[in-house]
């Protein structure tokens, strides 16, 4: 009876931080805009331009499904089709109400943690497929700021930096990830300095618990990995 309360509380919890969550970004979004305004974008939108999005959404998010199951795979862990692609539009739906898109993704570990399916297993399913396509945003968007070098010269300091910030940001997260799948010897390495550098600015105070919990994490990423190598293909 204390358990099924304590189920109750923390999900009243969840619902009251999303519910502010999403209160926030609608009110930063349409902070400078009228729902009149939004109603005529809405009238005046193109649908042979509209029909054609909405189709690679659906196909994003199916696409993302199969990567989620085939990723968790690697672990000789059945997902279902169908539940995967629940995963997949919960974290399409809480990376739309959330600020900078950043619920996303711990929704669907949340969800896939709470069906049975280890951390580290379905952080790896989750993370392995962000890195690849953060690379490729990255490889898009840069491609892109070359070409309208002009363009993003005449933005100001602070858009400059912030593309320059976004850059050196999802670029060293997505290397990290990477780099633990790849390569776990190296990635051990790295982590413990950074381990050991937050434990001196007392950011962390447990070294040996965080240690611990690094290390299963990289077994279970480099298991992952070495499926990956050795069928890059499936």
């Amino acid at each position: 009876m204390k358990q099924k309360m304590m189920k109750k509380r923390e999900m009243l919890i969840g619902l009251c931080m999303v519910a502010l969550l999403a209160w926030i970004t609608f009110h930063v979004l349409f902070q400078n805009h009228s729902m009149e305004a939004l109603r005529d974008a809405f009238k005046g939108a193109d649908l042979r331009f509209l029909a054609p999005g909405i189709g690679c959404m659906f196909l994003f998010v199916n696409c993302e499904a199969a990567n989620i199951r085939l990723l968790m795979g690697t672990f000789k862990r059945k997902v279902p089709y169908r539940r995967s692609l629940c995963y997949t539009f919960a974290g399409f739906y809480f990376s739309a109400i959330t600020p900078s898109a950043t619920g996303g993704q711990p929704m669907q570990l949340y969800y896939m943690t709470r069906d049975g399916f280890g951390f580290a297993q379905s952080s790896f399913a989750l993370l392995a497929a962000a890195a690849v396509y953060q690379m490729t945003i990255l490889v898009y968007g840069g491609i892109m700021v070359l070409l309208n070098l002009p363009l993003c010269m005449s933005q100001g300091k602070v858009i400059q930096w912030l593309l320059i910030l976004g850059i050196l940001v999802n670029g060293l997260c997505s290397g990290l990830i990477l780099l633990t799948i790849l390569n776990s010897l190296l990635a051990d390495r790295v982590f413990r300095c950074i381990i050991g550098f937050l434990c001196r600015i007392k950011l962390l105070r447990n070294k040996r618990r965080a240690e611990r919990k690094m290390e299963e994490i990289i077994n279970e990423y480099s298991r992952g990995g070495a499926y990956l190598r050795k069928y890059p293909l499936s």
